[in-house]
């Protein structure tokens, strides 16, 4: 059986959650960084601890809206 999910970062916000392969829906909020670092931190580290099927990915960088 798939997990069929992956991590998702804000890039600007800094907040780490599980989401679904297909649809993009929360599946569970991970946690919170202080710095777009942080955050890569504390997605690494579920990814180490947890099945991940398709990795970590970031949202589209959007600071100019």
């Amino acid at each position: 059986m798939s997990a069929n999910n992956y991590i998702l970062i804000n890039r600007k916000k800094f907040d780490v959650s599980l989401r679904d392969a297909d649809t993009g829906g929360l599946l569970s909020k991970i946690g919170k960084g202080n710095t777009l670092d942080h955050a890569i931190d504390i997605a690494t580290k579920y990814q180490e601890t947890e099945i991940v099927e398709y990795g970590i990915q970031f949202t589209k960088n959007n600071y100019g809206q």
